[in-house]
Protein backbone atom coordinates (compact mmCIF):
# COMPACT_ATOMS: atom_id res chain seq x y z
CA UNK A 1 0.00 0.00 0.00
CA UNK A 2 1.11 3.04 -0.85
CA UNK A 3 2.41 5.37 1.77
CA UNK A 4 3.70 8.99 1.93
CA UNK A 5 6.70 10.02 4.71
CA UNK A 6 7.95 13.51 5.30
CA UNK A 7 11.88 13.63 5.46
CA UNK A 8 14.35 16.51 6.50
CA UNK A 9 17.00 17.29 4.27
CA UNK A 10 20.24 17.02 6.57
CA UNK A 11 22.28 19.72 4.45
CA UNK A 12 19.08 22.32 3.92
CA UNK A 13 17.42 21.39 6.67
CA UNK A 14 14.29 22.08 4.34
CA UNK A 15 11.23 19.28 4.28
CA UNK A 16 9.71 17.10 1.46
CA UNK A 17 7.25 14.53 1.32
CA UNK A 18 7.99 11.26 -0.67
CA UNK A 19 5.59 8.82 -1.85
CA UNK A 20 6.60 5.23 -1.09
CA UNK A 21 4.62 2.92 -3.33
CA UNK A 22 5.56 0.01 -0.75
CA UNK A 23 5.91 0.70 3.10
CA UNK A 24 9.43 -1.33 2.94
CA UNK A 25 10.45 1.15 0.34
CA UNK A 26 14.03 2.60 1.49
CA UNK A 27 14.05 6.42 1.75
CA UNK A 28 15.30 8.74 -1.68
CA UNK A 29 18.72 8.58 -2.18
CA UNK A 30 18.84 12.82 -3.08
CA UNK A 31 17.26 15.38 -1.53
CA UNK A 32 14.69 17.09 -3.83
CA UNK A 33 15.23 20.32 -2.76
CA UNK A 34 18.67 20.85 -3.04
CA UNK A 35 19.87 17.33 -3.89
CA UNK A 36 21.97 16.64 -1.33
CA UNK A 37 23.11 12.91 0.14
CA UNK A 38 19.83 11.69 2.03
CA UNK A 39 21.55 7.77 2.94
CA UNK A 40 20.43 6.95 6.57
CA UNK A 41 17.90 9.31 6.72
CA UNK A 42 14.84 8.57 8.41
CA UNK A 43 11.57 9.76 7.97
CA UNK A 44 9.88 12.53 10.23
CA UNK A 45 7.16 10.87 12.46
CA UNK A 46 3.86 11.56 11.54
CA UNK A 47 0.65 11.60 12.94
CA UNK A 48 -1.90 8.95 10.81
CA UNK A 49 -5.61 9.40 10.86
CA UNK A 50 -6.09 12.73 10.65
CA UNK A 51 -9.04 13.25 9.74
CA UNK A 52 -10.39 11.92 12.93
CA UNK A 53 -8.20 14.55 14.53
CA UNK A 54 -9.57 17.01 12.54
CA UNK A 55 -13.44 15.83 13.50
CA UNK A 56 -12.05 16.80 17.14
CA UNK A 57 -10.78 19.77 16.62
CA UNK A 58 -14.12 21.38 15.36
CA UNK A 59 -16.20 20.07 17.87
CA UNK A 60 -13.85 21.78 20.44
CA UNK A 61 -14.55 24.35 18.55
CA UNK A 62 -18.17 24.09 19.01
CA UNK A 63 -17.62 23.51 23.02
CA UNK A 64 -15.67 26.33 23.38
CA UNK A 65 -18.67 28.56 21.49
CA UNK A 66 -21.34 26.95 24.05
CA UNK A 67 -18.91 27.72 26.95
CA UNK A 68 -18.72 31.23 25.69
CA UNK A 69 -22.22 31.65 24.89
CA UNK A 70 -22.92 31.12 28.51
CA UNK A 71 -20.08 34.09 29.33
CA UNK A 72 -21.76 36.45 26.58
CA UNK A 73 -24.90 35.94 28.19
CA UNK A 74 -23.87 36.63 31.81
CA UNK A 75 -22.38 39.53 30.12
CA UNK A 76 -24.52 40.80 28.78
CA UNK A 77 -27.18 40.60 31.39
CA UNK A 78 -24.90 42.46 33.49
CA UNK A 79 -24.55 45.37 30.77
CA UNK A 80 -28.14 45.13 30.56
CA UNK A 81 -29.25 45.15 33.95
CA UNK A 82 -31.42 41.84 33.48
CA UNK A 83 -31.21 38.56 34.91
CA UNK A 84 -29.08 35.95 32.74
CA UNK A 85 -32.33 33.62 32.39
CA UNK A 86 -33.54 36.85 30.56
CA UNK A 87 -30.57 36.66 28.45
CA UNK A 88 -30.67 32.82 27.86
CA UNK A 89 -31.58 32.97 24.07
CA UNK A 90 -27.64 34.21 23.48
CA UNK A 91 -26.47 30.89 24.99
CA UNK A 92 -26.05 27.52 22.73
CA UNK A 93 -27.36 25.07 24.20
CA UNK A 94 -28.18 22.47 21.64
CA UNK A 95 -25.11 20.69 21.35
CA UNK A 96 -25.84 16.80 21.26
CA UNK A 97 -23.85 14.36 23.35
CA UNK A 98 -24.60 11.55 21.85
CA UNK A 99 -22.31 12.02 18.67
CA UNK A 100 -20.20 9.08 17.55
CA UNK A 101 -16.36 8.89 16.63
CA UNK A 102 -16.01 11.22 13.25
CA UNK A 103 -19.23 13.58 14.28
CA UNK A 104 -19.21 17.19 15.46
CA UNK A 105 -21.48 17.92 18.38
CA UNK A 106 -23.02 21.01 16.42
CA UNK A 107 -26.84 20.57 16.15
CA UNK A 108 -28.43 21.57 12.87
CA UNK A 109 -30.08 25.48 13.25
CA UNK A 110 -33.73 25.46 13.13
CA UNK A 111 -35.12 28.75 13.81
CA UNK A 112 -36.92 31.58 11.97
CA UNK A 113 -33.70 32.67 9.53
CA UNK A 114 -32.31 29.30 8.94
CA UNK A 115 -36.51 28.53 7.82
CA UNK A 116 -36.76 31.80 5.94
CA UNK A 117 -33.31 30.86 4.44
CA UNK A 118 -34.74 27.24 3.64
CA UNK A 119 -37.91 28.41 1.97
CA UNK A 120 -36.51 30.84 -0.20
CA UNK A 121 -33.68 29.01 -1.41
CA UNK A 122 -31.66 32.23 -0.02
CA UNK A 123 -28.08 31.58 1.08
CA UNK A 124 -25.83 33.76 2.46
CA UNK A 125 -25.81 36.07 -0.40
CA UNK A 126 -29.41 37.23 -1.56
CA UNK A 127 -30.68 39.33 -4.15
CA UNK A 128 -31.79 42.90 -3.47
CA UNK A 129 -36.22 41.66 -3.21
CA UNK A 130 -35.31 38.64 -0.81
CA UNK A 131 -33.28 40.63 1.15
CA UNK A 132 -36.04 43.47 1.33
CA UNK A 133 -38.88 40.70 2.18
CA UNK A 134 -36.16 39.43 4.89
CA UNK A 135 -35.89 42.68 6.40
CA UNK A 136 -39.94 43.38 5.97
CA UNK A 137 -40.28 39.89 8.11
CA UNK A 138 -38.07 41.17 11.02
CA UNK A 139 -40.70 43.47 11.83
CA UNK A 140 -43.18 41.28 12.84
CA UNK A 141 -43.65 38.23 15.10
CA UNK A 142 -42.79 37.46 18.60
CA UNK A 143 -39.41 38.73 18.30
CA UNK A 144 -39.95 41.83 16.48
CA UNK A 145 -37.15 44.47 16.64
CA UNK A 146 -35.89 41.91 19.28
CA UNK A 147 -32.17 43.08 17.70
CA UNK A 148 -32.13 46.85 17.93
CA UNK A 149 -34.07 46.93 21.13
CA UNK A 150 -31.10 44.90 22.60
CA UNK A 151 -28.32 46.92 20.44
CA UNK A 152 -30.12 49.98 21.88
CA UNK A 153 -29.47 48.56 25.65
CA UNK A 154 -26.35 47.70 25.22
CA UNK A 155 -25.34 51.53 23.38
CA UNK A 156 -27.47 53.22 26.80
CA UNK A 157 -25.50 50.77 29.43
CA UNK A 158 -21.89 51.55 27.63
CA UNK A 159 -22.21 55.28 28.20
CA UNK A 160 -22.53 54.14 31.77
CA UNK A 161 -20.04 51.72 32.43
CA UNK A 162 -17.25 52.69 29.93
CA UNK A 163 -16.30 55.94 32.06
CA UNK A 164 -15.90 53.25 34.65
CA UNK A 165 -13.96 50.73 32.61
CA UNK A 166 -12.02 53.53 31.60
CA UNK A 167 -11.01 55.20 35.03
CA UNK A 168 -10.25 51.31 36.09
CA UNK A 169 -7.34 51.28 33.33
CA UNK A 170 -9.25 48.00 32.04
CA UNK A 171 -9.78 49.48 28.92
CA UNK A 172 -9.01 47.01 25.59
CA UNK A 173 -8.50 44.49 28.02
CA UNK A 174 -11.55 42.38 27.56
Amino acid sequence: MPVIRTYQCPDCEGYFDHLHMRSTEEPPNRCVLCGADMTGTAPELSAPHVAKSIGKVADNVYRAMEDSSAHRAELAAEALGESAADMGAMRITNMRDNAREGETSVAAVSNPVSTFMAQTGAGGHMDQSTAAEYARSTRVGPYAGAGVSAMQGVVQQHAAVAPRVAAAGNLGKH
